[in-house]
């Protein structure tokens, strides 16, 4: 952005009298050239990045795990785990820490 208004500043500067009115429109292309390509980007990483943070929370949401804990069932975010804390294991889960299989 910087250049296209320093071409602009040139250009308009150096220009003969007949050429001086046209002499601004290739800093100003340029100008608007890296606007818009700034702009589509950014929109693009926004677009990209709320993309990202919902599958985060759709992965979060896959890490509850159930847990008999205290003689009760409950279904906890596997970060939770406590020693003593019986985890009920279903097929193709993770299992979320070290363990022994009863």
């Amino acid at each position: 952005m910087v250049s296209s208004v320093f071409s602009i500043v040139v250009e308009v500067a150096t220009a003969s009298e007949d050429h001086r009115k046209t002499a601004w429109i290739d800093g100003f292309v340029v100008m608007v050239a890296v606007a818009l390509c700034s702009l589509v980007t950014a929109g693009n990483n926004y677009s990209k990045e709320r993309q990202f943070k919902q599958l985060n929370k759709v992965a979060d949401e896959r890490k509850r795990v159930t847990v008999r804990r205290g003689g009760q069932l409950l279904e906890i975010h596997q970060d939770d785990l406590l020693v003593g804390d019986i985890v009920n294991v279903s097929e193709g889960m993770e299992i979320p820490a070290d363990a022994l299989v009863l």
